[in-house]
């Protein structure tokens, strides 16, 4: 029932049931967006009473590093891992013999990553509160940030299979990677909007541009 991809989704959601850290990592945005929900405005407002510091410039940032990129690279973990364990049991090579075949497989894990990753950011956007400024006419930019921050997923599953072809490899590269997805919207909030332009090469960076609140790359008039 489903052909060869109803039965490797199947698979999936077996195996997703029995592990627990990819049950974390698939919970993880809904848990993260709400934690943000309810701890920033009571943070916000000690940090205006006691410091007198406006914290308001900040939630772009906020929104960025813990929400728009870390939604993605949540997802886009628990993908590569289920994809490494693959190659790692030899499920795999039953695949490339199967009516399912290896192009269809790794399109399916990259498609399944995209629409997770969509699916999460539609979630956990709204639900943390930090968006909750952005004005009506800014939103189409949100949405924008949000399909661009969708597709890192699929990339990292890429980014995975080709440089950490074990387990333990991707687990190393999600711990680096936590850390770059959190310092590059540090960064081009940081740095001067001509300075931000030498990341333009990483696809992280794109998100981050149109991002309300960042206006590295102008959103054009007419689509406002």
């Amino acid at each position: 029932r489903g052909g060869a991809v109803g039965g490797l989704a199947r698979v999936d959601l077996r195996g997703l049931l029995r592990d627990p850290m990819l049950m974390a990592l698939l919970l993880g945005p809904v848990v993260l967006a709400l934690a943000l929900r309810r701890a920033y405005p009571p943070a916000s407002d000690f940090l205006a009473d006691r410091y007198g510091l406006n914290t308001a410039p900040f939630a772009p940032v906020l929104l960025a590093a813990l929400v728009v990129l870390h939604v993605p690279m949540m997802i886009g973990a628990m993908a590569a891992l289920r994809t490494v364990e693959d190659a790692d049991d030899g499920t795999q090579l039953l695949y490339r013999v199967s009516p399912l075949g290896l192009p269809r497989y790794l399109a399916y894990r990259l498609a399944v990553a995209s629409v997770a990753a969509g699916g999460g950011l539609a979630a956990a956007v709204p639900l943390s509160g930090l968006a909750a400024d952005v004005p009506a006419e800014r939103a189409p930019a949100l949405v924008a940030a949000v399909v661009l921050a969708a597709l890192q997923a699929p990339l990292f599953v890429l980014a995975a299979t080709a440089f950490a072809p074990s387990k333990v490899e991707t687990l190393v590269l999600v711990k680096v990677a936590g850390a770059v997805f959190t310092l590059i919207p540090v960064a081009v909030w940081w740095l001067p909007g001509w300075a931000a332009w030498p990341l333009a090469p990483l696809t992280l960076f794109w998100p981050i541009a149109v991002l309300p609140g960042y206006g590295t790359v102008p959103w054009p008039a007419g689509l406002a």
